[in-house]
């Protein structure tokens, strides 16, 4: 197996999970993930930081597909059926995890970014070098996240004070 490979299925269900905390739906995380893979592929080896950079071209894909169906005055985008691999594995997630993902995808669009990127394990400083903003506004936002993150899963019955 190549390096390529190897990385593909150790990381391609992390894509996933990035592009539904940002918003994107089941199909449109697939699609979103497949096509950055798909188009980083031929350059692969010039790629130095391969986590950050297929991040960020899901988190440009998604919003680019915003903007269009925004302009879109009827139907939106097509959604098309596509089959997932027998290999594959797929993010099944529990009862809570739910619940968490209904609330982050509740989050204002810069929290929700900011907070994909926190839980893919990027700190404020990479965040804010990979987005083009400031490293306090990347802290500010995770700061409000994570507050609205408490509040609204207060009701799981966790410990408030953690």
């Amino acid at each position: 197996m190549t390096g390529f490979e190897d990385w593909y299925r150790c990381e391609f269900p992390g894509l996933l999970l990035f592009a539904r905390r940002i918003g994107a739906s089941s199909q449109e995380s697939f699609d979103l993930a497949q096509e950055a893979v798909a188009k980083a592929y031929p350059r692969w080896a010039a790629i130095d930081e391969p986590r950050a950079y297929l991040r960020v071209a899901i988190r440009n894909g998604y919003f680019a597909q915003q903007r269009e169906a925004r302009r879109q005055l009827l139907g939106g985008l097509d959604v098309w059926e596509v089959p997932v691999d027998g290999g594959m594995r797929q993010v099944e997630f529990q009862d809570q995890e739910v619940v968490i993902m209904a609330a982050i995808r509740r989050l204002p669009a810069q929290q929700r970014e900011v907070m994909a990127w926190t839980v893919d394990g990027f700190k404020p400083a990479e965040i804010a070098s990979l987005l083009g903003r400031s490293a306090g506004t990347v802290r500010v936002n995770l700061y409000h996240a994570r507050t609205a993150l408490k509040r609204s899963l207060a009701c799981l019955g966790g410990d408030d004070d953690a």
